[in-house]
């Protein structure tokens, strides 16, 4: 099951997702795949690149569904944890988190991309 989301993901990155099949856009459960979206740093604009790309094979895809998975997963998404992971992984914050959760993602973040910095310096020496 993780193989086809991350295909997806692959192809919605690559600007490629006219490529989507219309089983594909069948299939997929709008509210599942924004929350998925979401927890991997994507912006919720991506649902217009899905949607475009469902709409030429003539089907239907729920953004308002989308929407509300990609809130969900934004709060996933936007914890201390999770941006310590960004930072010391050295990933570009995506500014995704709402001001009322981007306090504990950038704490997280600025301690990873410390540390990440840290190790570098060690490495160098």
């Amino acid at each position: 099951m993780k193989w086809p989301i991350a295909c997806l993901i692959f192809i919605l990155v690559t600007g490629c997702a006219h490529k989507l099949t219309k089983s594909e856009c069948a299939r997929k459960d709008p509210f599942k795949l924004g929350k998925s979206l979401a927890y991997k740093g994507f912006k919720s604009s991506i649902v217009n690149n899905i949607q475009k790309s469902c709409k030429e094979h003539g089907v239907e895809f729920k953004s308002a569904a989308f929407q509300k998975g990609w809130r969900e997963g934004m709060k996933d998404f936007c914890t201390d944890h999770r941006g310590f992971h960004w930072g010391v992984t050295r990933r570009e914050d995506p500014k995704i988190c709402t001001e009322e959760l981007r306090l504990d993602f950038e704490k997280g973040y600025i301690r990873g991309k410390n540390l990440a910095k840290s190790r570098g310096r060690k490495k160098r020496s």
